[in-house]
């Protein structure tokens, strides 16, 4: 879930959690009705964020995206180090946290059968 919204349990645990929590204006919010909205507070109207491939699948026609240099990964030839963190452990920590090998995610695909 996204930082600026945090789960909030409520029920029985074996429903998952329910409920999230905004960020700005710390209202519950269904997560039924979150994902609805995509990601946006019904309450205030704050936007959280959508991961590169949350909002592939919402932006193009189901099924159609096709991942360019998919294999591609960062490397740190230079053993880069910036106020005492190497790079390499940046990259790491990066890649853990967003579940993504690379920053950027290139493809193709189609918007309303349109290529893109």
């Amino acid at each position: 879930m996204d930082r600026l919204f945090r789960r909030h349990p409520r029920g029985d645990s074996a429903q998952g959690d329910v409920w999230v929590r905004c960020a700005r204006c710390h209202e519950p919010v269904y997560v039924k009705e979150f994902e609805k909205l995509l990601k946006v507070c019904p309450k205030c109207g704050h936007h959280a964020r959508l991961g590169s491939r949350e909002r592939i699948e919402r932006l193009v026609d189901a099924g159609s995206f096709l991942e360019c240099d998919a294999g591609l990964g960062s490397a740190d030839p230079l053993a880069f180090v910036s106020d005492g963190k190497r790079y390499r452990d940046r990259l790491v920590e990066a890649q853990a946290e967003s579940g993504l090998s690379e920053a950027v995610v290139c493809g193709v695909g189609a918007i309303e059968g349109r290529r893109a």
